[in-house]
C-alpha cells in the first residue's frame, strides 16, 4: 500500500490596491513533513519541490514581492510546527531558495492550519489575498479542511486558495483539495510528476487576483412636489447633490431629474424659483435601484378676507362677509385670540355674507378662514363686549308647583330656561327661550335650595340665580280596605302638573294595576286589584316620580258562577254571575286550561248571561275575566256531540228549488248552504231562524254538490251530498 504523500507547497498571495503594485505579495508555504522523503521515478519529493521552487523562482519577476513559510520541518508528530522562514517583500528570491533548500522534512501536515497562518500574515481580512496550494497527500491535523476554507472566504476581503495536486490519488485528499480551491474561488490543478508540477505552479502563480466586480450605478430620480397630497408642479426647481460635504453636482434645473449614482449618503437640495424656497433632505443610495427621492414643498397658499366689525356682543349672531376658496370644507371660526380652539364656525357654502353665532363671553377674539378646516390662511380681529342677561322669577315657590320667568338673553337655537339643584349641572325642567318670554317652569317635587339657570345653546350655563322651593301640600284620602275588583274613591291634594296621576299598586313598589289623570277630577276613581294583598295608593308626579304613597289592604272579593256541568255542543248555556262588574268585565267559554274563547257576554249586560256552547264537543271552561284582561274564575263545562240532522232530496234538478228539513242548534248566522264538495264556497243559502224546512235553488250545472250545516256562519258542522241532474 502506497503511503500518503506529506508534501504540501502552499504560496498565499496578498492582493495590494491595484493602484499600489500590478502583482501582489505572495508567500511560498513548504510542507516539511516526514513523507517529504518519498519518491518518484527514484527522486525525493523533497528534491523535486526544490528544484520546481528553483525554477519557478527565476520566472518570476524581480520585483514580485515573495515570502516562504515552512511547516513540520523542526518536529516529529507536532501540529503546530509552522514557521515562516522569509517575511514577503522584493528581492527575497535566494533568500527563499536557500531555506528550501536547507529543509530536511520530520514532522506532520497541518495543511489547514498553514493556510490560516499564511492568509493571517497577509492581513487577509483587511486586503485581498491569493493562496495557491500543491499537496500530495489529505490533512493530518485540521478535522475539516472545507470548513477552514470557507470561513476564511467569509473573513476575508477577497479571499483566493488555488490548490495543485502532487502525485494525488487519494479520493478524499483529492475531495479536500478540490473543496479548499471550490470554497474559496480558486484553481484545481493535478500533477503527477516534476514537470507536470513545474507546469501546474507555473499555472496557479500566474493567475491573476480575482477582483470583486465594480457595483451597478443607482438610477436614482430627483421630484419636487407641493402640499400634503404630494401634487406634482411645473415650476422650475434648481437641484444640488452632496455626499461627505463633497459636491456631486450643483444648480442642475428640471422637475424631475435623473441621476446614477455610487452607494453611500447624500443631502440633496432643491430651490424652487416660484416661490424662493429652498427644502434638504437626506437619504441613501442603497440596493438594485432605481429610487425616487422627493421632496415635498408646502403648497402655496391661496389669498382670502374677512369682513367683520371690530367689536360685537358676546352670544349675538354676527354678519361676517368673506372673499376666499370656497372649497369644500372651507369655514369661517371664531376663536379666543393666540390660540388654536374655535368656539363657533360656519362654512363658507352656506352663503355670503353669513351668519356667526358669537361666544357668550366678552373678550378679545379673532376671525379665522380656514382652509379644508386644516389651514388658516385669514384672520381678524374682534372684540366681544357683555352680553345683556338677566332672568326674573320668584324667590320662593311651591314644591311642584309653576311659576313664570321673564328672561334676557342672546336667544339663539337651543338657549333654553332650566331649574336645577343648586351648584349643579344636572336639572328637573327645563323651557326653550323660544317658546317666549317669560317661560313657564315647573318646580321640582323635592323641596330644597335649587337654581335658574341661561343655558347658551344648551351647551353652557351662563347665568345662574338662586330659587327656594318649599314644602307643597300633599295628600290622598280613601277608604283603608276595600274589596277586591271594587271601584273606590280618591280625594287628592298635590301640584296637578301635566301627567300628574293618582295610581294603585302592589306596596314596596312601583308597578301599578290602575291609575287615574289628576286633570280628570277631584277625587279620582280607582279600581281595586282583582288578588287581595298589600297595596298603596300613589301620587305620581308628572307620571315620572311617587311623592306619596298611603297603604291601602285589598281583601277578597265576591265571585262565582253557575251553569250547566254539561251541554249539548252549540246550544245556548245560563250563566248567573257575582263579581266586580267593572268596565270590560266579560264571562266567556274557551278549551280547558287556555286563554282562548270562542264566545264571550260583558257582565253589564245582565247577572245573567246566555253563552253558545262551542259545536265542537270536548272539555271547555267557563271564565270570569276581569276588566277583559285577567281570568280569576274558572269551571269546567262539558259539551256534546251536537244534535245536527239534514233532510233532503237525493237528487235535484238544475236550478230547481228544493227544500231541506233541518235539526241544529239554531243560533244567529245558522244557515243552510249548498255548494261543490269539499269547498266552503256555496251557490245558494237559507238562515235557519226557527223555520224547517227551508227553501235552496240547485246550481245550474249538473254535478254532485253538497249540503252544509254553518254554525253560525262559522263552522260547518255537517255536509250531506246530493246530486243535480
Amino acid at each position: 500500500m502506497r503511503l500518503p504523500l506529506a508534501f504540501t507547497f502552499l504560496i498565499a498571495a496578498a492582493t495590494a490596491p491595484l493602484l499600489a503594485q500590478e502583482r501582489p505579495s505572495a508567500i511560498l508555504v513548504l510542507d516539511g513533513s516526514g513523507s517529504m522523503w518519498g519518491q518518484i521515478d527514484g527522486t525525493a519529493k523533497i528534491t523535486i519541490a526544490q528544484d520546481v521552487v528553483q525554477d519557478l523562482l527565476t520566472a518570476l519577476p524581480s520585483e514580485q514581492s515573495l515570502g516562504l513559510t515552512v511547516y513540520g520541518h523542526r518536529r516529529k508528530g507536532d501540529c503546530s510546527d509552522i514557521e515562516t522562514l522569509v517575511t514577503p517583500g522584493s528581492g527575497t528570491r535566494d533568500q527563499i531558495a536557500d531555506a528550501v533548500r536547507a529543509i530536511k522534512p520530520k514532522g506532520k501536515t497541518p495543511m489547514a492550519d498553514a493556510v490560516v497562518a499564511a492568509a493571517q500574515a497577509l492581513r487577509h481580512t483587511e486586503e485581498a489575498a491569493t493562496v495557491i496550494l500543491v499537496s500530495d497527500g489529505i490533512e493530518t491535523c485540521a478535522p475539516d479542511v472545507c470548513a477552514v476554507a470557507r470561513k476564511l472566504e467569509e473573513t476575508g476581503v477577497n479571499f483566493t486558495a488555488h490548490v495543485v495536486g502532487f502525485d494525488v490519488t487519494d479520493p478524499e485528499a483529492l475531495a479536500q483539495m478540490q473543496c479548499l480551491a471550490d470554497e474559496t474561488g480558486g484553481t484545481f490543478r493535478s500533477a503527477a510528476n516534476a514537470s507536470e508540477l513545474a507546469a501546474a505552479l507555473t499555472t496557479v502563480a500566474a493567475a491573476p487576483p480575482e477582483l470583486e466586480p465594480e457595483p451597478e450605478p443607482i438610477t436614482t430620480t430627483f421630484r419636487a412636489v407641493e402640499g400634503y397630497v404630494n401634487t406634482a408642479f411645473d415650476d422650475p426647481v434648481l437641484w444640488s447633490l452632496s455626499s461627505n460635504g463633497a459636491a456631486v453636482f450643483d444648480e442642475v434645473q428640471g422637475n424631475p431629474v435623473e441621476q446614477d449614482l455610487a452607494e453611500g449618503a447624500y443631502v440633496v437640495t432643491a430651490y424652487r424659483l416660484s416661490t424662493e424656497t429652498e427644502l434638504s433632505r437626506q437619504f441613501v443610495a442603497v440596493g438594485d435601484g432605481p429610487i425616487d427621492v422627493v421632496v415635498s414643498f408646502p403648497k402655496a397658499l391661496p389669498k382670502a378676507r374677512i369682513l367683520a366689525p371690530d367689536s360685537a356682543i358676546a352670544g349675538s349672531t354676527l354678519s361676517v362677509g368673506w372673499g376666499g376658496p370656497n372649497e369644500a370644507n372651507d369655514n369661517i371660526q371664531i376663536g379666543p385670540a393666540g390660540e388654536d380652539r374655535y368656539l363657533g364656525y360656519t362654512y363658507t357654502a352656506d352663503g355670503n355674507p353669513l351668519d356667526l353665532i358669537l361666544p357668550p363671553h366678552a373678550g378679545t377674539y379673532e376671525l379665522r378662514y380656514v382652509l379644508n378646516d386644516r389651514q388658516v390662511i385669514a384672520t381678524r380681529p374682534i372684540t366681544l363686549t357683555e352680553p345683556e342677561l338677566a332672568m326674573v322669577h320668584p324667590d320662593t315657590v311651591e314644591a311642584g308647583s309653576s311659576f313664570q320667568v321673564t328672561w334676557t338673553g342672546p336667544d339663539q337655537s337651543g338657549d333654553n330656561i332650566q331649574i336645577g339643584p343648586r351648584g349643579a349641572d344636572s336639572y328637573t325642567g327645563y323651557q326653550y327661550t323660544s317658546k317666549g318670554n317669560p317661560v313657564t317652569l315647573i318646580a321640582p317635587a323635592e323641596p330644597g335650595e335649587y337654581e335658574i339657570r341661561y343655558s347658551f345653546r344648551d351647551r353652557e350655563n351662563i347665568l345662574r340665580t338662586p330659587l327656594t322651593v318649599t314644602a307643597t301640600a300633599l295628600g290622598l284620602d280613601f277608604p283603608s280596605e276595600v274589596q277586591a275588583g271594587q271601584s273606590f274613591d280618591v280625594v287628592w291634594s298635590g301640584p296637578d302638573q301635566g301627567s300628574d296621576n293618582i295610581q294603585i299598586g302592589p306596596a314596596g313598589t312601583d308597578s301599578y294595576t290602575n291609575y287615574q289623570y289628576t286633570n280628570k277630577g277631584n277625587p279620582v276613581t280607582l279600581i281595586a286589584p282583582a288578588e287581595p294583598g298589600d297595596y298603596e295608593v300613589r301620587y305620581s308626579f308628572r307620571d315620572r316620580e311617587n311623592i306619596l304613597r298611603v297603604p291601602l289592604k285589598v281583601t277578597a272579593m265576591e265571585l262565582s258562577l253557575e251553569f250547566p256541568s254539561s251541554v249539548q255542543g252549540g246550544q245556548t248555556i245560563p250563566v248567573a254571575w257575582v263579581g266586580p262588574n267593572q268596565g270590560g268585565d266579560n264571562i266567556q267559554i274557551g278549551p280547558a286550561g287556555t286563554d282562548q274563547y270562542t264566545h264571550y257576554i260583558y257582565t253589564r249586560d245582565g247577572t245573567t248571561v246566555n253563552l253558545i256552547a262551542p259545536i265542537e264537543p270536548g272539555n271547555y271552561e267557563i271564565r270570569y275575566s276581569f276588566r277583559d284582561r285577567e281570568n280569576i274564575l274558572r269551571m269546567p263545562v262539558t259539551v256534546t256531540e251536537p244534535d245536527i240532522a239534514l233532510t233532503a232530496p237525493e237528487t235535484v234538478a238544475p236550478g230547481a228549488q228544493f227544500q231541506v228539513g233541518w235539526t241544529g242548534p239554531d243560533q244567529g248566522g245558522d244557515n243552510i248552504q249548498i255548494g261543490p264538495v269539499d269547498s266552503d264556497s256555496y251557490s245558494n243559502y237559507a238562515y235557519t231562524r226557527g223555520k224547517t224546512p227551508v227553501t235552496l235553488t240547485a246550481p245550474d250545472t249538473p254535478g254532485t254538490y253538497e249540503l252544509r250545516y254553518k254554525f253560525r256562519d262559522r263552522v260547518t258542522a255537517m255536509r250531506q251530498t246530493i246530486e243535480v241532474k
